[in-house]
């Protein structure tokens, strides 16, 4: 994979029109360098991906909400896969996740955007919670390349 580089990203946060701030549309926050989220923070997922394992993307934005799960514990289910510069979320009985066609989503708890969508085994498996990038961990490179 070819590393993207300042050039790229100076341009990347550009838009061809501005948005319309409104109910439905609405800027976040990042957070700081290394901000820590407490586990068992609620957090909300949105995106336009499967709604089950295997199925077809949805045409409906679909949003889930769920809680932030130690590392450690996202540890033992990932067998020693989870960096620093991830977190999962999700529930122990599964059910509600991000799936396929979500990668690359926020995963936004109070008002910062914490995650982004990542991997995981499978959508919604009980004791699976999905990876999500840690954007904390990346903050300082995210200001010096995007100047946000």
């Amino acid at each position: 994979m070819e590393e993207l580089g300042a050039n790229c990203c100076s341009l990347c946060h550009r838009v061809s029109s501005p948005f319309r701030f409104g109910p439905n549309v609405s800027a976040v926050a990042l957070p700081s360098q290394n901000e820590i989220i407490p586990d068992g923070t609620k957090a909300v997922v949105t995106g336009w991906g499967a709604t089950s394992e295997g199925g077809s993307v949805s045409d409906t934005l679909q949003k889930v909400i769920l809680p932030i799960v130690p590392n450690i514990r996202c540890n033992l289910t990932y067998n020693g896969e989870i960096t620093d510069r991830m977190l999962c979320a999700g529930f122990i009985d599964g059910r509600r996740d991000a799936c396929q066609g979500d990668s690359g989503g926020p995963l936004v708890a109070n008002n910062k955007l914490h995650g982004i969508v990542s991997w995981g085994n499978g959508c919604g498996l009980p004791k699976f919670p999905g990876v999500y990038s840690r954007v904390a961990t990346l903050r300082n490179w995210i200001s010096s390349n995007s100047g946000v």
